[in-house]
């Protein structure tokens, strides 16, 4: 004989004994939730109260309740309906996921550049420039003859502003040093005598002008250049090389009258010594502008010309010493 709920999983019946009494159950849909109401407990409470303690070796193996006291067979039920109602709850619950690590970016200061980023280069290893200058002479201009033991010369104080064109270039020869050279060209050079206090005076005075030719100068120079800061190098550049005159105008004239009787020397040379001094803006990695102050000396040669004559032998030139200043600008190219 069994009664049962249909409504319930659990199922309650007697086996042999009327004393004896089983427990059975069904288990719970995955999907459904059950948690036993108070006329399970009643039920499960009678029967337990029913059983009586000499016989629990007839049990049904699936309820077994052995050596335990009264007590703790009345709380049995109520655990095992607890753990039934909990666990399809912690089946669906979601599985925690970690949060994810919070890594924060790179600090970089504004204006300042990261520590693995390299530092500035500056200019490439070689660099081609073109000089546009303005250049500016100060010195005299000596007619000197010699005819047996007698000698005459005759100076004037002359300037002489123009411009002057430079290409060249500069390789990398050391940290911060390089080494290169440039070949100029002064266009025709015009020397203009300085009048002495006394021919200021003198409303009658008018300076001598003398054309000489075109101007062609070759430079051999060293760079250093210090870094200063940002995108600023300082320029110290010494430099020596040599000026050419191509014959024309007022020397041609004077050349022309002594070729007959004299043997002209040439070519028409002379020496330059000096450097600039300025400051380098980089404004990328292959293009910069230089700026420069030069001061330099400068001894050319025009003329020399000599005649072996039967009573003594005679000797002319023409020279000039100067110091010429300059105020460059130059657009450089750097790889």
């Amino acid at each position: 004989m069994s009664q049962a709920d249909p409504h319930s999983p659990w199922s309650i019946g007697t086996s042999g004994d009327a004393h004896v009494g089983i427990l059975t159950t069904t288990a719970p849909s995955p999907s459904s939730t059950f948690a036993p109401g108070p006329l399970e407990l009643t039920k499960l409470a009678s029967i337990i109260d029913l059983m009586p303690l000499g016989h629990h070796d007839n049990f049904s193996p699936r309820l077994r309740f052995v050596n335990l006291p009264r007590p703790a067979l009345l709380l049995a039920p109520l655990a095992l309906s607890v753990s039934l109602a909990l666990s399809p709850a912690k089946a669906a619950e979601p599985a925690k996921t970690q949060p994810a690590k919070f890594t924060p970016k790179a600090k970089v200061a504004s204006g300042e550049p990261s520590a693995k980023s390299p530092a500035r280069s500056g200019p490439g290893k070689t660099i081609v420039f073109i000089e546009g200058a303005v250049r500016s002479d100060l010195g005299t201009l000596t007619e000197k003859e010699t005819v047996g033991r007698l000698e005459e010369e005759i100076p004037m104080d002359v300037k002489a502003i123009g411009p002057m064109f430079t290409f060249g270039f500069l390789t990398q020869l050391f940290k911060n040093v390089r080494v290169g050279g440039a070949v100029g060209y002064g266009m025709n050079l015009k020397m203009v005598e300085r009048p002495t206090p006394e021919q200021e005076e003198n409303e009658d005075f008018e300076p001598q002008e003398v054309r000489f030719g075109q101007q062609i100068t070759l430079d051999a120079r060293v760079e250093f250049s210090p870094h200063l800061g940002d995108k600023f190098w300082l320029v110290v550049m010494p430099k020596g090389g040599i000026s050419i005159i191509q014959v024309g105008e007022d020397l041609r004239v004077a050349t022309d009258a002594l070729e007959d009787s004299h043997n002209i020397r040439k070519p028409r040379m002379g020496v330059i010594l000096g450097g600039d001094l300025g400051v380098r803006y980089q404004y990328n990695e292959w293009f910069g502008v230089r700026g420069t102050f030069g001061l330099a000396y400068w001894g050319q040669s025009y003329l020399k010309a000599t005649r072996n004559g039967d009573a003594a032998d005679s000797d002319r030139s023409l020279s000039s010493s100067a110091s010429r200043m300059s105020w460059g600008l130059a657009t450089e190219v750097s790889f």
